[in-house]
């Protein structure tokens, strides 16, 4: 793939990876998105595949450093929310 297209990931995934990133729990997102914990769980199940990291500690890691824009974890909890929901809107 060309230049850095390779860790970009859809909407979804974003507000996946920000609200568990922020602290919250698998069952907190999936109630925050409105799917199943089930269906979170397949999402980092994928990332963590397609990124080639063990554990979802090593996706935030990776995330933090090559997906989710740079400021993301100097948010307040109400702007965080607001960027997830406008990206998965936008989406």
């Amino acid at each position: 793939m060309a230049g850095k297209a390779w860790y970009r990931v859809s909407c979804r995934d974003f507000a996946v990876l920000s609200l568990l990133a922020a602290g919250f729990s698998v069952s907190d997102v999936a109630a925050f998105l409105g799917v199943s914990r089930r269906t979170v769980e397949y999402r980092l199940y994928r990332l963590r595949f397609r990124f080639a990291v063990k554990s979802n500690l090593s996706l935030m890691a990776f995330c933090a450093m090559y997906v989710l824009d740079g400021d993301l974890f100097w948010l307040t909890l109400d702007e965080l929310l607001d960027r997830v929901n406008a990206r998965v809107l936008r989406g």
